[in-house]
C-alpha cells in the first residue's frame, strides 16, 4: 500500500554536510552500495577510436576546396560528430604514444583549415551580405591566428611590433557586434534583395564568426600581457645602457685624473 515505507532511504547530501553527521550510518550505507555494485565484472570497453582513427586518415587528404558542395556538408557533419572523440583522445592521452597523439592532432587541425578554407570559397558566392561578411570573417581569423615570431633580444622592436599588432586588432575587431547584428538580420530577412539562402550555406558563417567573437578578446588580453611584459623589459634595458654609460664616464674621468 506505501511502497516507499519498505525502501532504504537514500543518502542525502545534508546527511553528510551537518555539523555532526552520523557517521555509523554512512559508513554503513557505502559498504552497501560497494556490496551491491562493487564487485560486478568490469566490462570490456569496445575500440571506440579505430573508427575516428579510419575517417581522419582519408579526411585529411581530401581537397575540399576544388570538390563538390555535397562532400564539404558530410565531411563539416562527421567533424562535428567526432569532435567530441578527438577531444576525448587529446584530454585522457589514454592508448596512444606521444608521436600518434602529434600525428592525431595534426590531422586533425589540417581538416580543420581545409574546412574553414572551403566555407570562406563556398561564401564568397554568396549574395550580399554574406559575402562581404565572410570576408570580414577571413581577416579577422587571420588577425587572431598571426603567429607571434618576437625578437626576444630587442625589447623595444618587440615593443612596436605588438603596439601595430594590438592597433590592427583594435581597428578590425570595433565592428565585431556590428557585423553579428547584420549577418542576424540577413539571416532572418535574406541576402541581397531579400532572397532567401539555405540553412546549410549560412550556418558555417555564423558558427565562425561566433567563435571568433570569443577568440578575439583572448587574443588582445594576450597581446597587452606581451606588451607590459617587453615595456619593462625595454625600461630595464635602457637603463642598463644609461647605466652602462654613466660608468664610461666615471672610468673617463678616473684616468684623466
Amino acid at each position: 500500500m506505501f511502497p516507499t515505507a519498505s525502501q532504504a532511504r537514500s543518502l542525502q547530501v545534508d546527511d553528510v554536510l551537518c555539523q555532526k553527521p552520523d557517521k555509523r550510518s554512512i559508513i554503513t550505507y557505502v559498504s552497501q552500495f560497494i556490496r551491491a555494485f562493487g564487485e560486478s565484472p568490469p566490462v570490456e570497453e569496445p575500440n571506440v577510436y579505430a573508427e575516428f582513427l579510419e575517417w581522419l586518415s582519408h579526411a585529411y587528404k581530401l581537397d575540399l576546396v576544388n570538390s563538390e558542395q555535397g562532400m564539404y556538408f558530410r565531411l563539416r557533419r562527421e567533424f562535428i560528430e567526432y569532435r567530441s572523440v578527438f577531444n576525448t583522445i587529446m584530454a585522457t592521452k589514454l592508448n596512444f604514444t606521444v608521436e600518434e597523439l602529434t600525428e592525431i592532432q595534426e590531422r586533425w587541425e589540417i581538416v580543420r583549415n581545409n574546412l574553414e578554407a572551403a566555407a570562406a570559397s563556398a561564401e564568397k558566392r554568396l549574395p550580399k551580405p554574406y559575402s562581404t561578411l565572410s570576408a570580414w570573417t577571413v581577416t579577422g581569423q587571420t588577425i587572431v591566428n598571426t603567429p607571434l615570431n618576437l625578437p626576444s633580444e630587442d625589447p623595444q622592436k618587440c615593443l612596436t611590433m605588438l603596439q601595430k599588432m594590438i592597433s590592427e586588432h583594435n581597428r578590425h575587431f570595433i565592428e565585431m557586434a556590428a557585423k553579428q547584428e547584420e549577418l542576424g538580420q540577413a539571416i532572418e530577412t535574406g541576402g541581397l534583395g531579400g532572397r532567401p539562402v539555405a540553412a546549410e550555406y549560412v550556418e558555417p558563417l555564423r558558427v565562425r564568426m561566433a567563435a571568433l567573437a570569443e577568440e578575439a578578446p583572448l587574443k588582445l588580453a594576450t597581446l597587452k600581457v606581451l606588451h607590459a611584459h617587453y615595456t619593462v623589459l625595454a625600461y630595464l634595458y635602457d637603463l642598463e645602457v644609461k647605466m652602462n654609460l654613466w660608468r664610461w664616464v666615471l672610468l673617463g674621468a678616473g684616468g684623466i685624473s
